[in-house]
C-alpha cells in the first residue's frame, strides 16, 4: 500500500514538472515573440526614420544647389551668410541631421567631426587636395554635415587650380565668407588670420631707401656747431 502510495505521489510529481515545464516553455516563447515584435516595430522605426533623413539630405543639397546656380548666374559666389527664409530653412534641416546623427549613429558624427576639423587643417596648410578628400568622405556618411556639402562643391570648381595663390586666397575668403557656421573654432581662425593677413597693405621699402633713411637720421641728430663770437675791445689812446 505504502510502495503505491509513492508511486502514486512520484506520477503526480512528474506531472506538476511536466505541467510547470509546458507553462514555463509557452512563457519563454511568448516572452520571446513579444520581444522580437518590439525589435520589429524597433527596426521599422530606424528604416522610417532613415528614410525621413535620406528626404531631409535630398532636400538640404537641392535647396543648396539651387542657391548655388542662382549665385552664379547673378555673379556672386558661394552662398549668401543673409538669413533669408531659404537659408534659414537649410540651418534647421541641418540641425535636424545633426540630431539625428547624435541620436543614431554616434560613430558617424564623431567620424564627421574629425574629418571636418581634419579638412580645415587642410586648408590652412594649403593642401588642398586633401581638404577635398575629407569633405568628399563627410558627405558620404552625413551629406548636410554643417558645411561639408558646400565646401566640398567650392573645392570641386577648383580642383584643377589647386596649386594657384589666388586661388588659395578666394578659397578661403569664401570659406570666412560664407561657410563659418558651426565651423570648428582653432581651425576657422588660423584661415581668418591668414586672410585677414594676405589682405593687409604690405609696405615694401627697399635696401637703398634704408641706407639713406638711416644716413638721414645720423646727420640731423649730429650736435650743431657752438657759434663763436669774438668781440674785441679796443682801447686808442691819442
Amino acid at each position: 500500500m505504502n510502495k503505491n502510495v509513492l508511486i502514486l505521489f512520484f506520477l503526480l510529481l512528474m506531472t506538476a514538472a511536466a505541467i510547470y515545464s509546458v507553462t514555463l516553455f509557452k512563457e519563454v516563447e511568448k516572452e520571446k515573440q513579444q520581444k522580437q515584435l518590439a525589435f520589429n516595430r524597433l527596426d521599422t522605426l530606424l528604416k522610417k526614420n532613415a528614410e525621413q533623413q535620406r528626404k531631409i539630405d535630398s532636400l538640404t543639397i537641392a535647396t543648396i544647389s539651387e542657391l548655388s546656380e542662382k549665385n552664379t548666374a547673378t555673379g556672386a559666389t558661394g552662398i549668401s551668410s543673409t538669413d533669408t527664409a531659404k537659408t534659414t530653412l537649410i540651418k534647421k534641416l541641418k540641425n535636424a541631421n545633426e540630431d539625428y546623427i547624435k541620436r543614431n549613429d554616434a560613430t558617424a558624427y564623431q567620424t564627421a567631426s574629425k574629418l571636418e576639423k581634419e579638412g580645415f587643417t587642410a586648408i590652412a596648410d594649403n593642401k588642398f587636395d586633401i581638404a577635398y578628400e575629407k569633405f568628399k568622405q563627410i558627405i558620404a556618411i552625413a551629406p548636410s554635415f554643417h558645411s561639408s556639402y558646400e565646401i566640398f562643391m567650392l573645392l570641386g570648381k577648383q580642383k584643377g587650380n589647386f596649386n594657384n595663390p589666388e586661388t588659395q586666397q578666394k578659397i578661403k575668403e569664401l570659406i570666412v565668407k560664407n561657410y563659418t557656421w558651426k565651423a570648428p573654432q582653432e581651425q576657422l581662425k588660423r584661415i581668418e588670420t591668414q586672410v585677414k593677413q594676405a589682405n593687409t597693405p604690405q609696405i615694401k621699402v627697399s635696401t637703398l631707401q634704408v641706407q639713406q633713411a638711416v644716413k638721414s637720421t645720423s646727420l640731423n641728430n649730429l650736435p650743431a656747431k657752438p657759434t663763436v663770437t669774438n668781440k674785441a675791445v679796443y682801447n686808442i689812446k691819442q
